[in-house]
């Protein structure tokens, strides 16, 4: 990708609207099964936040690392892509006792991990478990988002599309990392690390 960070930004913004779009459709679509009239009600408007936030900020906006949130960013991402779960899909999550306050503004660290947990349902298809784990380490949280699917694949390198190179971007931004982990007997394990709040 060229260094101009406005082509950057662009593809990046186009990529995660794309996201966004993926997993808003299930919430509107009639035809996705078990959800009531207020269900998707409440499912659209917390797929569409994000996409207000770039409306008014922009594109700064949506690379700005800046702010705080807590477990609930991820309980609204898993319920965000939770109508595209087969029901014959295990999507597991587990939390620290403590809690969690991630330092890290809330639309930044959604972005990461609907890609993640995006990827990981298109790698496991109907069948298999996706497992999310948060730990509190210091100064920093840990979140792995595994999968049992095919996995990475040998001579293959995360970041062939847009997506990793920019959840990779925006949590170098926010003072983290991402990374693939190596795993045996499991598909592909990402580990996000961003700064805790105090």
């Amino acid at each position: 990708m060229n260094d101009d960070p406005v082509p950057i930004r662009s593809a990046l913004a186009l990529h995660d609207l794309n996201n966004l779009v993926q997993a808003v459709l299930p919430w509107i679509d009639a035809s996705t099964p078990g959800l009531a009239c207020e269900d998707r009600i409440a499912g659209v408007r917390a797929a569409i936040e994000p996409v207000l936030a770039f409306l008014r900020n922009g594109l700064d906006g949506l690379l700005a690392p800046e702010g705080t949130c807590d477990e609930r960013i991820i309980e609204g991402t898993l319920g965000l892509v939770a109508p595209q779960t087969p029901e014959t899909l295990t999507l597991r999550a587990s939390f620290p006792q403590e809690g969690v306050r991630f330092g890290v503004g809330a639309v930044v660290l959604q972005r990461i991990l609907l890609n993640l947990l995006l990827n990981a349902l298109d790698a496991v298809g109907e069948h298999g478990t996706i497992t999310l784990t948060v730990r509190n380490l210091g100064e920093s949280v840990q979140i792995d988002v595994c999968d049992d699917g095919p996995g990475m694949g040998t001579g293959t390198s995360p970041g062939r599309g847009l997506g990793l190179p920019g959840a990779r971007l925006l949590a170098e931004r926010a003072g983290g990392s991402l990374g693939l982990l190596a795993c045996d007997g499991c598909g592909a394990c990402f580990r996000l690390e961003v700064p805790r709040a105090a």
